[in-house]
């Protein structure tokens, strides 16, 4: 374990040194506990040579088999992948260890996360105020999505013991970024806005217009595409 890893990145306090794998895990972060055992009984964490390897430029995690990003990514010449819903569902044990294995093959520079935002965004926040049944359901989605959130965090972990980036997106006004899950990446993140108004023509209740709000791994410099 590298001392940039441990002592600058994390708080120790928060966080639980398992000994008998490398990553530093947050003690209630069970996906990211699963994530670490995984990689060490494939004999991933025995070898330090690898954790240092590039093998890809970026890969996108939450996204269309068609998405922009990586595609981009491609057309620049740039090494990308994706790991979309036909990939494996990360919802489920079995759409993780698939996640996991392509970490360990495609070893990428960048990891991007846009977890879907429905039961978080700003139209949501105003119909839980409208009626109960309506609040009863997307709490329920909330509780569902917890899993994404701590995989985003695992996936945070993944890159941050790695010393590469991670970058989280969410739309402006999200509550996912509020929860517990995911303090240990906002503590640690630089956020850059880009304005989607002129690209999306897209409004919400509060506002006129629209904008994304973008996370990245602190001290790293984020390439931004309308």
């Amino acid at each position: 374990m590298s001392k940039y890893h441990h002592q600058d990145v994390f708080d120790v306090g928060e966080y639980v040194d398992k000994g008998e794998f490398i990553g530093i895990t947050r003690e209630d972060n069970w996906v990211a506990q699963e994530m670490w055992k995984y990689m060490e009984a494939k004999g991933f964490l025995h070898n330090d040579h690898w954790n240092t390897k590039i093998k890809t430029d970026l890969l996108e995690v939450y996204c269309s088999e068609d998405s922009a990003l990586t595609k981009t990514a491609m057309q620049l010449g740039l090494k990308a992948a994706r790991h979309g819903l036909r990939d494996g569902d990360l919802a489920l044990t079995e759409g993780r260890y698939r996640l996991y294995d392509r970490l360990m093959v495609l070893l990428p520079r960048h990891i991007w996360m846009s977890p879907k935002c429905r039961a978080w965004c700003r139209w949501n926040v105003f119909n839980m105020d409208r009626n109960p049944e309506t609040a009863k359901r997307v709490m329920k989605a909330r509780i569902d999505d917890q899993v994404h959130l701590l995989l985003c965090d695992a996936l945070y972990q993944f890159q941050e013991w790695r010393q590469c980036h991670a970058h989280l997106e969410q739309p402006e006004g999200s509550e996912m970024l509020r929860q517990e899950e995911l303090t240990g990446i906002l503590s640690q993140t630089l956020c850059s806005k880009c304005d989607m108004c002129v690209a999306g023509q897209l409004t919400n209740p509060e506002v006129k217009g629209f904008a994304r709000e973008l996370k990245s791994s602190q001290h790293h410099r984020l390439l931004l595409i309308d």
